[in-house]
């Protein structure tokens, strides 16, 4: 059973980040294209809600001073704001701007377009199915994830890398 366990793992981690590739490669008209991944993977974060630069420090590993620079840039594009917090005048709270939101709706929207176009080559069962597995599969993944970085950030990270030769596991002693 180990045996079909691993060949299924090998085949998991090779599909996944084409799959990520084939679905979401980078589109021209997104709206964000320009961003290098450090600063898409901070508006996706700040898409779900404010941070402080301590948090988005934290969250992905960098250094103050590195993750201030990266907000300053985001700020001087417009696609970032501080905002000072109600409770402690001293802390400011990182947010989308509106021209950041509105990019970021965008950008969704895009990807999500592009999704529909390859779902609707299935049957409706057949796309029940696959979101239903995947759904199961992220929940039972996200238990074993390492790091604060969301799985979805990990995927979207994959598909920049190449596609991955075939694995082949060394044979003990080789």
């Amino acid at each position: 059973m180990d045996n079909g366990l691993e060949e299924f793992a090998i085949r998991l981690e090779a599909m996944l980040p084409r799959l990520m590739r084939s679905l979401f490669n980078p589109d021209p008209e997104d709206p964000l294209i320009e961003l290098p991944m450090a600063q898409l993977r901070v508006m996706r974060t700040l898409f779900v809600g404010d941070r402080t630069v301590s948090d988005l420090s934290e969250d992905f590993a960098l250094s103050m001073s590195a993750c201030t620079q990266m907000i300053n840039r985001l700020e001087s594009m417009g696609l970032v704001a501080r905002r000072g917090d109600t409770d402690d005048r001293r802390v400011r709270h990182i947010g989308l701007s509106e021209e950041g939101r509105h990019k970021m709706l965008e950008r969704r929207r895009r990807r999500v377009d592009r999704a529909k176009k390859v779902l609707a080559g299935m049957e409706e069962s057949e796309q029940n199915q696959v979101v239903s597995v995947l759904e199961k599969l992220l929940a039972t993944a996200e238990p074993h994830a390492h790091g604060a970085e969301s799985l979805s950030t990990t995927a979207e990270l994959e598909q920049a890398l190449p596609i991955m030769p075939p694995y082949a596991p060394k044979e003990p002693g080789g």
